[in-house]
């Protein structure tokens, strides 16, 4: 379903695609020095395969990546670029033995590790060891988790976040990125999470954005609007709201799920 119905309805922008060959550069280039110096002599029979595998596996993920802005739809195939770097660099080093009491092979391994830590830092692996996850970010998630105290997860629906229903071995339905998937491709009708809000499904709904355009539910460029954020403000109430991580900007904070978050209860709830 996903794969056919949902992604097969985006629409893939060739311009987008060759924006992320261009950011994605040395990936490219890596794997394909490593079949320049592979596919020679009795190597190239064998190695030619796999090697043309890998180069249209990358340009496939190049191309279906163009559906949106992010870049790790190609990770697989750069991942597989530098074992077709590193393969090559092991061919090319010296096998002859050195005296212990000679310097060459030390200067000759100190070069190379520099040049391999340049490399790594270059893309992107290496980084400052600072903490990645502000200290707030904990009182964030402690305040998430307290609205599921002494309450069933099932009845608690969390736009994006699943560390909460795992205990409890929930499957959550009505998430944000699957509506949203629907809500771009235009392959869902939404009758089901209308319907949900409408019959008080949920105890609670946390969701981030709910008072911007940019709600997850009810994105203001889809062509045709979800009803869902009309929906919550009819059957829900706002009951309280999680503020944002503090030490993050609004842009970073709302890019990794940092930042606020509306609380909403029934308005007259349902009596069973």
């Amino acid at each position: 379903y996903w794969a056919f119905s949902v992604l097969g309805s985006h629409g893939v922008s060739p311009l987008r695609a060759f924006q992320h060959v261009l950011d994605t550069w040395v990936y490219f280039t890596m794997g394909i020095l490593g079949g320049i110096v592979l596919l020679r002599g009795p190597r190239f029979p064998v190695l030619l395969g796999p090697w043309l595998i890998w180069l249209a596996y990358l340009g496939l993920e190049a191309y279906t990546s163009g559906i949106a802005w992010m870049l790790n739809h190609l990770g697989p195939g750069c991942l597989l670029a530098g074992v077709w770097l590193v393969t090559a660099v092991t061919t090319r080093l010296p096998q002859q033995q050195y005296p212990t009491a000679d310097a060459e092979p030390w200067l000759r391994a100190t070069g190379a590790v520099a040049v391999a830590m340049l490399l790594l830092g270059g893309l992107g692996t290496i980084r400052i060891p600072s903490p990645s996850i502000p200290p707030d970010a904990y009182r964030y998630v402690a305040r998430i988790e307290k609205e599921f105290e002494g309450q069933r997860s099932d009845r608690i629906l969390l736009d994006a976040g699943t560390w909460v229903y795992q205990s409890d071995g929930v499957i959550m339905k009505d998430r944000a990125p699957s509506i949203g998937e629907r809500g771009y491709s235009e392959t869902g009708d939404f009758s089901g999470i209308l319907g949900r809000i409408a019959a008080h499904r949920y105890d609670k709904i946390l969701v981030r954005n709910f008072d911007r355009p940019d709600f997850w539910y009810d994105y203001w460029l889809w062509r045709k609007r979800s009803g869902i954020r009309q929906a919550l403000l009819d059957y829900y109430r706002v009951s309280d709201t999680i503020p944002a991580v503090k030490e993050l900007s609004p842009d970073r904070a709302g890019r990794y799920l940092f930042g606020d978050i509306t609380v909403l209860v029934p308005q007259n709830p349902i009596q069973p």
